[in-house]
C-alpha cells in the first residue's frame, strides 16, 4: 500500500497485545473524497483479513514462470506487475536465470515495481539471441545443472519467486534443451505472456498446446496491447482462461503499473 502512495504504518507488540498486530490508516481533513475512494479501493483488493483472525504464512518456495509467446512482447512489464501482487501479500523475489544483450530486466523489475531484485541472472551474455547462441558466441554454455540448483534454493525459501525466461517457449537454453524442457523438469505455476493484437490466437494456442504435452497449464493468461475483444473472447472461449489485457502504458511508471494491478484485481 504505501508503494501505492498511501501512508499506513505497522502497530506490532508490545504497543498492543501479541496475537492482534494491526495496520494504522489515518485521513485528513485534507484528503479529497477521491483519494479516501481510492485509499478504500486499494484496501478491498488485497482482502485483508478481519480482526483477529490469523493470516496463514505463505508456502515456502513457490515458482511462478512467467513464458511467452514470443519475445519482446512485455513479459518484463508482466514480471514487475505480478512482482508488485505477490509482495503485497507477502515474501516475494525476482530471477532473470539467463539475460542476453544489453537489457538489464533484473533493474526494469525493480524498478517498476518497487520490490528489491538483489538476485542477478545466472548467466548474462552480450549477444541480444537466444541464450544457446549468445552463449556460443562467447566459447561458453549455460550450465542447466546450475540453474537447477538456483531453482531448488529459491524453492527452499519462503514466500513466491517471478521466473521470467528469455524469449518464447522453444528458445533453446543449449543445443540440447529447450526452455520447455526445463520447466517440464520442475513444473512450477506458469503464467503466460502473448500479444492481443494480430497473430495472438495462432501463437497462443500453439503455445498452450506446447505446454499441455508437458502436463502444464498456465495459472493466468496476460494479453498486452491495445485492447482486441475479439481475440480476448476467442482465446477465452478456447483456452477456459479469462485473460488479462495490459494496454501500453504510456508513461510506463509505477504509479501506473500499481493502478493497472489494482484495477485488473490482480491477486496472488
Amino acid at each position: 500500500l504505501q508503494g501505492a502512495g498511501f501512508e499506513l504504518r505497522a502497530v506490532r507488540p508490545p504497543t498492543v497485545p501479541p496475537g492482534t498486530a494491526r495496520l494504522r490508516v489515518v485521513t485528513h481533513a485534507f484528503n479529497t473524497t477521491d483519494q479516501i475512494a481510492n485509499l478504500a479501493k486499494a484496501l478491498l483488493a488485497r482482502k485483508l483479513p478481519a480482526p483477529g483472525v490469523a493470516v496463514t504464512p505463505p508456502a515456502p518456495g513457490r515458482p511462478i514462470v512467467v513464458v511467452g509467446t514470443d519475445t519482446g512482447i512485455g513479459k518484463t512489464v508482466v514480471s514487475a506487475a505480478l512482482l508488485r501482487a505477490l509482495a503485497d501479500a507477502g515474501p516475494a523475489s525476482y530471477w532473470k536465470p539467463v539475460q542476453t544483450g544489453d537489457d538489464d530486466d533484473t533493474s526494469t523489475v525493480e524498478a517498476l515495481s518497487g520490490v528489491p531484485c538483489p538476485r542477478r541472472p545466472d548467466f548474462h551474455f552480450a549477444l541480444p539471441a537466444a541464450p544457446h547462441e549468445a552463449a556460443q558466441a562467447e566459447g561458453d554454455e549455460v550450465d542447466v545443472a546450475r540453474l537447477d540448483q538456483t531453482l531448488r534454493a529459491l524453492r527452499a525459501q519462503p514466500g513466491a519467486v517471478v521466473i521470467e525466461l528469455a524469449g518464447g517457449l522453444h528458445v533453446p537454453l543449449t543445443d540440447d534443451v529447450l526452455q520447455a524442457d526445463w520447466l517440464a523438469r520442475h513444473r512450477p505455476e506458469v503464467v503466460l505472456v502473448a500479444r492481443s493484437g494480430l497473430g495472438t490466437l495462432n501463437h497462443t494456442q500453439l503455445t498452450l498446446e506446447a505446454l499441455a504435452r508437458r502436463g502444464l497449464r498456465p495459472r493466468a493468461l496476460v494479453l498486452v496491447g491495445d485492447p482486441h475483444p475479439a481475440n480476448r473472447a476467442t482465446l477465452a472461449r478456447r483456452t477456459g482462461l479469462e485473460p488479462y489485457e495490459l494496454p501500453w502504458l504510456d508513461p510506463l511508471t509505477p504509479e501506473a503499473l500499481q493502478a493497472w494491478v489494482v484495477e485488473s484485481e490482480l491477486r496472488p
